[in-house]
């Protein structure tokens, strides 16, 4: 458990389970629109979207956690996410809102033997669990590197 203060966080649902990030990485939340294929990227980056003049890799967070994928629908919602020195977005079913919580309820994700690695901790809730993500580390050093190479092809 951390100590301090309290944690605000975005949670949002995928299959119907709460995850949430840190509210103060996200830049903004909207309705999913189509993406523009990325060839080279990474797998879990499935494409780019145009984000105020520039591509923005959308990382495919079902495949990360383990969770069967499917095609993105209209009724899905985006998050721009700040992660790591870049910008990513998040594809996710729906979004709950902000919820705030005491720090010391979370349990940090490095406690939790067998963990995906984005997943920085998690907070109980009354009816089950809330897994936080931490955007950081979505992508290990290789698909960064694949990333970086990709979105250079795309500017060409």
């Amino acid at each position: 458990m951390q100590g301090g203060e309290d944690i605000q966080l975005l949670v949002f649902r995928l299959d119907d389970r709460p995850y949430a990030v840190e509210l103060a990485r996200v830049r903004k939340v909207f309705r999913a629109a189509a993406i523009n294929p990325l060839p080279l990227g990474p797998r879990v980056i499935c494409g780019v979207l145009n984000m105020r003049g520039r591509p923005v890799p959308v990382a495919d967070l079902r495949l990360r956690l383990g969770l069967p994928s499917r095609v993105t629908a209209l009724e899905d919602r985006f998050l721009w996410v700040s992660a790591d020195a870049m910008d990513l977005i998040l594809t996710c079913d729906s979004v709950d809102g902000v919820s705030v919580f005491p720090r010391s309820t979370m349990l940090d994700g490095a406690e939790i033997p067998e963990r995906p690695p984005v997943l920085k901790g998690v907070v109980c809730l009354p009816d089950g669990v809330l897994y936080i993500n931490d955007p950081d580390t979505l992508l290990n050093l290789r698909e960064k590197e694949e990333l970086a190479y990709a979105l250079a092809e795309h500017d060409e």
